[in-house]
C-alpha cells in the first residue's frame, strides 16, 4: 500500500473548492482513485460500485448536506449488512461446533478410537 500524500487542511481545501472548483474536483477524484487502487484487488470492484453510487447521489443532491446525508446512510446500511453477515457466520460456527461436540460424544460413548486428522488434531470414528 502506498502512503497517501498529506492532505491539505480543511481551510485550504475549502478555498480551492471556491476559487477553482475544477482543480478541487480533479484533486478529489485522484485521491479517491488512489484509495481504491490501494484496496486489495478482490475489493476494488465493490469499492468502485459504492463510489459510483455516492457520485450519482452527489450529482442528484440539491445541497452538499443532502449528499453527505446520503453517503452517511449508505455507509450505515453497509455496516448493517456486514454486521448481519458476521452474526450469520457466528451462528453457523456455533452450529458446527455443536455438531462436532455431539459427534465426539457419540463416538466416545461407542468406544471408538480417535483418528488422526490434518494438523495433528484427533477426531473420533
Amino acid at each position: 500500500m502506498q502512503p497517501h500524500p498529506k492532505l491539505p487542511d480543511f481551510d485550504t481545501l475549502m478555498k480551492l473548492s471556491r476559487q477553482d472548483p475544477n482543480a478541487y474536483e480533479t484533486f478529489r477524484t485522484h485521491l479517491l482513485a488512489d484509495a481504491i487502487a490501494d484496496c486489495p484487488p478482490r475489493h476494488q470492484k465493490s469499492m468502485q460500485q459504492v463510489l459510483m453510487r455516492i457520485e450519482m447521489a452527489r450529482q442528484a443532491a440539491s445541497t452538499p448536506l443532502e449528499a453527505v446525508v446520503f453517503a452517511t446512510r449508505l455507509m450505515s446500511e453497509s455496516m448493517n449488512e456486514l454486521n448481519d453477515a458476521l452474526h450469520q457466520l457466528q451462528d453457523e460456527l456455533a452450529n458446527l461446533h455443536g455438531l462436532l461436540v455431539l459427534d465426539r460424544i457419540s463416538n466416545n460413548s461407542r468406544g471408538a478410537r480417535p483418528r488422526q486428522m490434518r494438523g495433528g488434531e484427533t477426531h473420533g470414528t
